[in-house]
């Protein structure tokens, strides 16, 4: 029969096994879809260079607004507003708020860090892809604004990453089903953000493709690190450092969010 002290050791080499293991398969995981997106956007992105839009966006468009039922109508542009500069912008300060106060120091920092997103997104157009919006005589809308640039999506772009972090963040909720119903929040909302950015005439739907894919790279790299982090964190306290980040990341979606407006006023 083994000693006490040998079972107790046996058990804690188990659970080391058992955690490296899992993270090894979340890395492989990761990887694979990290290179199956990048490889995604990468496609769409030489179309858009070549092309004013994809082969498939001017169909898929006229179908996807054809929908037009009020309440339909009401829930699409509530989801707009939600995730616009400004209510964008007021998710994340409560989101950066929440894990602070709840100490997830982790993943507070890859939450700082995601105005980097809008800079990457936003460099795309500015640098590259000259894309207008869609304005077609046999579309239904029409973006208002249609020489601000259109690839990739940004709305959609941080709905992935905000909402995106909060579904990952949502595993250390320990009740279940308020676990549960801010995962299924956090899948809703890029989903219906993509479809409302077609339906509105803001975007064709290869912006909003490129603009998952786009976002669901940066996605796996804030989660990556944040689970990087977190045994670095643990147990710190932090409050200040992060509330810096935080600070100059808010200037930088400030500037982004004067930027745009800039766009629409020119």
């Amino acid at each position: 029969m083994a000693h006490p002290a040998e079972q107790v050791l046996h058990q804690s080499q188990s659970r080391s096994d058992s955690g490296a293991h899992l993270a090894s398969r979340f890395a492989v995981a990761a990887a694979t879809t990290a290179a199956t997106l990048a490889t995604l956007f990468a496609l769409l992105f030489v179309d858009a260079m070549r092309h004013p839009i994809a082969a498939f966006d001017l169909d898929l468009a006229i179908w996807l607004q054809g929908v037009d039922q009020p309440l339909i109508n009401d829930a699409l542009n509530a989801v707009r507003t939600l995730t616009g500069s400004e209510g964008a912008v007021l998710g994340w300060m409560i989101a950066g708020l929440v894990f602070v106060l709840r100490r997830w120091w982790a993943p507070a920092v890859a939450l700082a860090l995601m105005p980097l997103g809008g800079v990457i997104n936003e460099g795309i157009g500015i640098l590259f892809v000259t894309r207008d919006r869609p304005h077609h005589e046999l579309l239904f809308r029409v973006s208002l604004n249609p020489e601000e640039r259109s690839f990739p999506s940004g709305h959609v772009t941080g709905a992935v990453l905000l909402y995106g972090l909060i579904f990952f963040v949502a595993g250390r909720i320990r009740w279940a089903p308020l676990r549960w119903a801010v995962r299924v929040v956090a899948v809703v909302i890029p989903l219906v953000t993509g479809y409302q950015r077609v339906w509105g005439g803001a975007h064709w739907p290869s912006d909003v493709l490129a603009a998952y894919a786009l976002g669901g790279v940066l996605l796996i790299g804030l989660i990556a690190l944040a689970r990087w982090l977190e045994p670095e964190l643990a147990g710190r306290s932090l409050t200040g450092a992060v509330g810096r980040v935080f600070t100059l990341s808010l200037a930088l979606a400030g500037w982004l969010i004067g930027r745009r407006h800039s766009l629409r006023e020119a």
